[in-house]
């Protein structure tokens, strides 16, 4: 299994997001590649057949810019509430089959949430805290953004 979660791939090209860099994504391409390197820049030619499937990918969301405070926090509520029914199921799965399908969902949920044995309070809080910073990031991304011009608009990205 590949660390790297793949966005488009093709015979010339794999487009990818590395684990844990939110910041970037990565383009690879294949076969004989016209480009140029200085110690300050590198420019190379993409095919436009690769480009315009790169290009149709958003590599990310942009759902939180918009929310409140309040509605985050409806939303880590919601899904605690849900996870807990979740585990209520499993338990009752495990207890008539055993333990076949491992602690995956535990192990996932515990890294945005906390583990399941934390108050309900602090599953909230890490939960809450952990959709602010994506909020946060996703706010920042756009502002950066905001700074590039794009042809045919006259105008910067909104």
């Amino acid at each position: 299994m590949n660390p790297e979660k793949v966005l488009a791939s093709g015979n010339e090209f794999y487009f990818y997001k590395e684990p844990g860099n939110d910041d970037q994504i990565c383009l690879k391409l294949f076969g004989d590649i016209d480009f140029e390197v200085s110690s300050k820049s590198v420019m190379i030619k993409v095919p436009v057949a690769v480009w315009e499937a790169v290009r149709q990918i958003a590599a990310m969301k942009f759902d939180l810019v918009d929310k409140t405070d309040a509605q985050l926090l409806k939303i880590v509520e919601e899904e605690v509430a849900r996870n807990l029914s979740h585990r209520e199921r499993k338990k009752l799965e495990k207890s008539k089959n055993g333990d076949r399908n491992g602690n995956y969902f535990t192990v996932v949920r515990s890294l945005v949430y906390a583990a399941s044995n934390e108050t309900h309070e602090r599953q909230i809080e890490n939960g809450l805290d952990h959709y602010r910073r994506k909020r946060l990031f996703q706010l920042e991304t756009l502002e950066k953004m905001k700074k590039f011009w794009i042809a045919g608009t006259n105008k910067a990205v909104k």
